[in-house]
């Protein structure tokens, strides 16, 4: 009963939705671009409106996908930037540095991590 309520409420402001499982599928997945929104907004609330399950959870998870790609896009290129403005202004390595590297050479990760103490 308040699930036809808030069906009828939703389709009364959009109507054009109504019936139509494509754009049906476009507003999920625009809803699930913002991140963690989409298991906890986006597919409760397409399934809530009674919209096809599997399409819903489907659409939801690549739009997901997509804004974490480009989240990370994003920050890849914002990293290589900072890293060319770094080799611009490269210098020697300190003595600490070389003997980071050489312990990290010899003894990987762990011995870095040993020789921090």
């Amino acid at each position: 009963m308040v699930l036809e309520q808030i069906q009828e409420t939703y389709f009364s402001l959009l109507p054009f939705l109504e019936g139509n499982v494509l754009l049906q599928l476009i507003f999920i997945f625009v809803l699930s671009l913002i991140p963690f929104f989409e298991s906890y907004g986006a597919i409760p609330f397409g399934l809530m409106l009674g919209f096809p399950t599997i399409p819903v959870m489907v659409v939801a998870i690549i739009g997901n996908w997509v804004s974490v790609m480009a989240f990370i896009w994003g920050i890849d290129k914002l990293r290589s930037k900072i890293k060319s403005k770094k080799k611009k202004k490269e210098k020697e390595p300190s003595k600490r540095a070389i003997r980071a590297k050489h312990y990290f050479e010899k003894y990987g990760v762990p011995g870095v991590a040993l020789a921090a103490f």
